[in-house]
């Protein structure tokens, strides 16, 4: 921005467009970092997959994440979800912190201890997925995916706190269910979840199109007539009549 004199909303026109072009340009105006970003983080990703592949793998995971808070149990409690590499961690107690402190000592990873909770920056988030070929991304959505839909809990008033916990990761999944066409029963299940816990926090708006996700999509694998799927159809119309009735008393008011 500063070598170009352009606006922050030009700079960020061009980076939701070129973002990878973007990140691998040497700036011209400062002479004491000798590397664009993505080839500084690649470097570093190459030394991570060198030291600990396990560590490789657990970047590449938390990439299709949202960047904050999260949960450590995501990783400990779905190994089975997550690949080879990854399902070390299910037999090797250390292996976790071993790939943690391999990560830290790269500044690729941030851990609360307090919270169980490990962060990334966006932006490494960014290098890494541009790195992965489609095949690679739509592998690890769909581990992704599978994770938080057994981690998300059934939607309950004492279950809220956790259902807040993932809901940003929920809608990080939503997001990768529409941008890979994720059409299984597991997708189907999570936006369910996510849209029923907003639905009953009253958040009617960011429900609705995960709610409508979720139909088309169990109607899709399931069928019109299976249980699942009326289940899914009732919770929808409802949500559809709560959110006429809100629409008229406003009306009303006016």
């Amino acid at each position: 921005m500063e070598e170009t004199n352009c606006s922050l909303a030009h700079y960020l026109t061009l980076y939701q467009s070129r973002r990878s072009t973007l990140l691998k340009r040497r700036g011209g105006l400062v002479d004491d970092h000798p590397e664009p970003v993505a080839t500084t983080w690649s470097l570093a990703f190459e030394r991570v997959e060198q030291a600990n592949p396990l560590a490789s793998e657990l970047l590449r995971f938390c990439s299709f994440l949202y960047p904050e808070d999260i949960p450590e149990e995501l990783i400990t409690k779905n190994v089975a979800q997550l690949g080879p590499v990854l399902q070390a961690i299910g037999t090797e107690p250390l292996a976790l912190d071993g790939a943690i402190a391999t990560l830290l000592n790269y500044s690729l990873l941030r851990r609360t201890a307090e919270k169980g909770t490990l962060s990334m920056h966006r932006l490494v988030q960014a290098v890494l997925k541009d790195e992965m070929d489609s095949t690679t991304q739509c592998r690890w959505a769909e581990r992704v995916v599978l994770a938080v839909n057994w981690s998300f809990p059934q939607i309950a008033v004492e279950t809220w706190p956790v259902c807040q916990m993932y809901l940003p990761h929920a809608l990080e999944c939503a997001a990768h269910i529409a941008q890979w066409e994720l059409a299984t029963a597991e997708a189907a299940s999570l936006l369910l979840q996510a849209g029923y816990y907003l639905d009953n926090r009253g958040q009617y708006e960011q429900a609705e199109p995960l709610l409508q996700r979720a139909l088309t999509t169990r109607e899709r694998v399931l069928g019109p007539e299976h249980p699942d799927t009326v289940r899914t159809r009732e919770i929808y119309t409802n949500l559809l009549q709560e959110m006429k009735k809100r629409a008229q008393a406003a009306d009303s008011q006016q």
